[in-house]
């Protein structure tokens, strides 16, 4: 998350991968941009077939800058992917000016409230609900449904104190909807 506020900082198109997809359409979508620079946390690096810049490297030897690109509302400043109904991915260009929707939630989100995000960040609606809560001032928990079950997803909702949740309905058939304590807002989609 860091690596892309600083990529949009330094006033550079964003495109989020997700190093679980396959090589091909990630090797498919860097040559269709013409990306310039990739930078991958350590432990995606080995799943990326181009040359990587390490996110940790980056942030131990790079000097902030007090200065932020100047954007224009239209300009684009996102690229995101759909899964491409006909087999080919297809982009989705934001500009800066709709990045950060006020609709995440019904805008009640707020500083003290714990947001979990199930949704990659590589997609629009999981983007849209990190970039919109870190605004909003909240604290933000990722979670990989690929890795954690719908039990363990659960827990963590009761342990963390999440305020509000965007849930996938697969996994709400796992448990009881009764055991699901969210106290603010629960979304299902």
């Amino acid at each position: 998350i860091a690596m892309s506020v600083a990529t949009v900082r330094a006033g550079k198109k964003l495109v989020l991968l997700d190093p679980r997809e396959p090589s091909s359409r990630i090797d498919s979508i860097v040559e269709r941009l013409g990306c310039t620079s990739i930078v991958a946390s350590s432990g995606a690096n080995g799943e990326i077939q181009h040359e990587t810049l390490l996110v940790e490297e980056i942030v131990t030897t790079a000097l902030p800058t007090a200065e932020w690109y100047e954007w224009e509302p239209n300009e684009v400043a996102w690229v995101y992917f759909t899964s491409g109904s006909t087999g080919e991915p297809k982009g989705v260009s934001v500009p800066y000016r709709r990045r950060v929707p006020t609709s995440f939630m019904s805008g009640r989100i707020n500083s003290s409230d714990q947001v979990l995000v199930t949704r990659p960040i590589s997609f629009l609606a999981g983007g849209t609900a990190v970039y919109s809560s870190l605004q909003s001032g909240a604290v933000v928990h990722l979670i990989d449904l690929a890795i954690s079950g719908a039990v363990e997803t659960i827990e963590y909702v009761r342990d963390f104190g999440i305020t509000h949740a965007t849930l996938p309905p697969s996994l709400l058939r796992e448990v009881d909807l009764q055991k699901v304590q969210i106290a603010k807002t629960l979304q299902i989609g």
